[in-house]
């Protein structure tokens, strides 16, 4: 088991230096936001969620890219959060997903920058691809997909510090605290009973979850890949068609009216909501039932 984790350690720091080189060809705050998440993940979900980062905030040529491509790229990223929170993909399967996503982004990220694809790169991933698929293939296949490990250590109040079993249930894997969050965090680690109370209910949940997957006769992984199919098709229309909201200043001095303004080549037609994402730039990503 100590080689198995040692194996996982050295594939996650090699990941992490390989999305952190693709983070830098990407100039601006983008790119070094994201070079820090890579710098500070500690698992293959962490990882993906910063590369799912830099693609959506990369504007691609859709020559270079066709959106079905995309979505199916998309969904491979997905699954690797999905399967990770459901508890059903190994660290074997997630890290060939997350191989073949990097490579597929290089191909597109080079050509965008301006540059040819980086064949010491390519070469360094194909390695790390190799040592999953064939070198240690029975070891990885035993532990979960959301494995930490690396040469990362996690700071003392860390959504790393938490029971796996917490990190899948609420998504928290790469995510970073706020001096609030932190402060609750810590309450939670040394108050008596609070992980227990919470544990059991969490427990509670995840039984009813696998008994619901037992009656159902279709393969779980494979259900849980349309899921992200779709849903990687909804981000798609986010990404490339944002609504921008902007604010109409009223006779008080703050906001009254809201302007909603789409992309001229974005058709209209009912579309189902997926809620609203806020950036630092003050775009507001999202879409609305009808427009």
């Amino acid at each position: 088991m100590d080689e198995c984790a040692a194996c996982a350690d050295g594939i996650l720091d090699s990941l992490r230096q390989l999305l952190n080189a693709l983070a830098c060809l990407v100039p601006g705050p983008v790119g070094q936001n994201v070079a820090t998440d890579a710098t500070d993940a500690r698992s293959l979900p962490a990882l993906s969620k910063a590369l799912k980062r830099l693609w959506f905030e990369t504007n691609l040529e859709a020559e270079d890219w066709c959106e079905e491509r995309q979505a199916i790229w998309l969904s491979q990223l997905l699954l690797i959060l999905a399967g990770s929170r459901e508890a059903i993909l190994s660290f074997y399967a997630a890290g060939l997903l997350l191989c073949n996503s990097l490579q597929c982004f290089a191909r597109v990220l080079y050509p965008h920058v301006g540059m040819e694809l980086d064949e010491p790169w390519l070469q360094n991933l194909l390695a790390v691809q190799t040592a999953v698929e064939r070198d240690f293939q029975q070891e990885l296949q035993y532990l979960p997909a959301d494995h930490l490990g690396g040469s990362k250590r996690d700071a003392i109040v860390s959504t790393n510090r938490l029971p796996a079993l917490f990190r899948r249930m609420f998504d928290l894997e790469g995510h970073k605290l706020t001096p609030a969050q932190k402060g609750g965090l810590a309450v939670a680690l040394v108050l008596p009973g609070t992980g227990l109370l919470t544990a059991g209910g969490l427990g509670a949940a995840l039984l009813l979850r696998k008994a619901r997957q037992a009656r159902s006769e279709d393969d779980p992984l494979e259900r849980l890949f349309s899921r992200c199919l779709e849903e990687a098709r909804g981000i798609l229309v986010r990404k490339n068609s944002p609504v921008e909201v902007t604010y109409l200043p009223g006779s008080s001095g703050g906001p009254s009216k809201v302007k909603v303004c789409v992309q001229a080549r974005e058709p209209l037609g009912p579309r189902p909501s997926f809620g609203l994402f806020l950036c630092e730039s003050g775009r507001v990503y999202g879409s609305q039932s009808f427009f």
